[in-house]
């Protein structure tokens, strides 16, 4: 803001700049985002188009100012709405009935009965989806290192038993 053309943008940079959260480098935030979905099966590209896709409603965005605006043919050329235009319905129900079979999956890890198994498998077949989340063979590679490493760092650290006299 120090470089800003107006001088009143000049005079309260530095109270502003005080003021400001630290800046983040955001594309390893993303890459690193991107990464757990490839962490998943299913997942992968998947995983993250949904989250991009979502997210499209959630920030303000070309998306959303669609849906807040409509064509005319006279006038203005564009009219507001009151309320948005609504998103095409197949994807979203696809989305949302694969989200709550992958919940569904989930619950029934803790419900001893299993009471909802077959529900969900024939949902999951309806919809040509796997039935559950699980991680990827690349990320159980990296998570059985990572113990392993662990475990390797404990062994260094703790302190080593002094013996007692005489013995070898």
């Amino acid at each position: 803001m120090e470089q800003a053309v107006s001088e009143v943008f000049r005079d309260a940079a530095p109270g502003i700049a005080a003021n400001l959260p630290p800046i983040l480098d955001t594309t390893a935030t993303a890459r690193g985002f991107h990464n757990i979905c490839d962490d998943l099966v299913p997942g992968g590209a998947d995983a993250y188009t949904i989250y991009r896709v979502l997210s499209q409603y959630s920030h303000a965005s070309i998306r959303v100012v669609d849906g807040y605006l409509q064509a005319t043919s006279t006038g203005p050329g564009v009219v507001l709405r009151t309320n948005p235009a609504e998103p095409d319905a197949a994807t979203w129900t696809n989305v949302l009935a694969s989200c709550l079979v992958w919940a569904g999956r989930s619950n029934d890890y803790i419900d001893g009965d299993k009471t909802r198994r077959s529900e969900l498998r024939a949902a999951t077949n309806a919809l040509g989806i796997n039935s559950e989340l699980q991680l990827s063979p690349a990320a159980v590679l990296r998570e059985a290192s990572a113990k392993k490493a662990k475990k390797v760092a404990a062994k260094k650290t703790m302190p080593k038993k002094k013996q007692a006299p005489g013995s070898s």
